[in-house]
């Protein structure tokens, strides 16, 4: 891309048939911390998803992009997020 760091960056989708979003998560730590991402994130995870990536890493997603509208709210999920900030 050409920069020094990405501003935010974020796991599109958990994929739970191969698991690989903790590893790919891990990934996006590493680059955190090397100073290369300023935040990291993901979309479309839901509580079980979310739960589990906390379990296994040391960096709380500081995004969780989800769907919203009035047919549609994910009360719990955002109920899930602010609870955990």
């Amino acid at each position: 891309l050409g920069l020094d760091y990405l501003d935010l960056f974020l796991i599109h989708w958990p994929c739970e048939n191969d698991q690989l979003y903790i590893e790919s998560y891990k990934a996006l730590e590493h680059l955190y911390e090397e100073g290369k991402i300023k935040a990291i994130g993901v979309c479309n995870f839901k509580i079980q998803h979310l739960e589990k990536l906390m379990r296994e890493t040391k960096i709380t997603p500081q995004v969780n992009q989800i769907e919203l509208h009035p047919y549609f709210n994910q009360q719990d999920v955002q109920d899930f997020c602010d609870e955990h900030d």
